[in-house]
């Protein structure tokens, strides 16, 4: 499963890049930053929430304190292998590129809507999501979803689900939660009945699951993956903000429950996609919104 891999895989290269600071003989400036850059990209980009949010916290306070001591015996006046080998300059040049993408995920060219938070009562957490490829990969695979976002609810611990591996939809902290109106508008398209996939199994044929979509102007906002039978508009329905829609689930194209929204406009017979606002901020993949 790649949740359970992308958190081995961010845990396994935090731990060592505070290992390699630990155990290395000889400290020198450019190894440092090697290793600060990867230890940063796994600190805004690992999922860390397949476990717990705040373990990131854990790992970053270790970082900052074994670098005060790397540096401390840097600073003894072992200054070897400072800029000796090029090859390390190259492995920096690799490692800023996706440092670039993932700060520059919150800066949008195109025109915007702001919509409320369409959840309360609680701590999110966008598993997809962003202005780039780099952060919002799945979405991109659709040229008028590419500035959609999948949204998370995480419980007590920091953590998308009460296990690490789990079975159950109702493990996961955001499935049966209740879906608000982001914004004031007629429901124009609605399919309410799709069942929920078994986590890690996916509904390639009707992919939005069960979704509504507002018409708000010349904007459309899709709500999608609800849970079945938890719909109790209709289509044509007008709707005003924090109007109850339903309930988060896993139906559709998914593996594990979660809150997808998008939104675009029509332009004559063009389908644009349209950046979202949540109370006037942007967001990006890993960023963590509370209620």
């Amino acid at each position: 499963m790649i949740t359970n891999i992308l958190l081995i895989v961010t845990i396994l290269l935090s731990a060592i890049c505070i290992l390699i600071l630990l155990k290395q003989k000889h400290p020198s400036f450019i190894n440092y930053i090697i290793s600060f850059l990867i230890f940063i990209i796994c600190y805004f980009c690992g999922g860390w929430i397949y476990l717990s949010l705040y373990l990131k916290y854990i790992f970053l306070i270790a970082f900052i304190i074994t670098s005060l001591f790397y540096f401390a015996r840097y600073q003894r006046g072992n200054k070897s292998g400072i800029f000796n080998y090029t090859w390390k300059f190259f492995i920096i040049i690799l490692l800023i590129i996706p440092e670039y993408n993932y700060f520059t995920s919150r800066i949008y060219h195109s025109e915007s809507i702001n919509l409320n938070f369409p959840m309360k009562d609680g701590k999110y957490n966008i598993i997809m999501g962003g202005s780039n490829k780099f952060v919002n990969f799945i979405h991109y695979n659709t040229s008028f979803s590419i500035y959609a976002y999948d949204i998370v609810k995480l419980n007590s611990l920091g953590s998308r689900a009460n296990t690490i591996f789990p079975k159950a939809l109702e493990d996961y902290e955001i499935y049966g939660k209740k879906i608000y109106s982001p914004c004031a508008g007629k429901i124009i398209s609605i399919d309410k009945n799709i069942p929920d996939n078994v986590p890690n199994e996916l509904n390639g044929k009707e992919r939005a699951g069960n979704y509504v979509i507002i018409q708000n102007e010349n904007r459309f906002i899709m709500l999608a993956h609800l849970r079945p039978n938890s719909i109790k508009i209709n289509k044509y329905d007008s709707v005003k903000v924090n109007d109850y829609i339903g309930e988060a689930g896993n139906s559709g194209y998914s593996i594990e429950p979660h809150l997808h929204i998008e939104v675009h406009e029509q332009i004559s017979s063009n389908t644009i996609p349209v950046s979202i606002m949540f109370d006037n901020e942007f967001y990006t993949y890993n960023d963590v919104i509370k209620r």
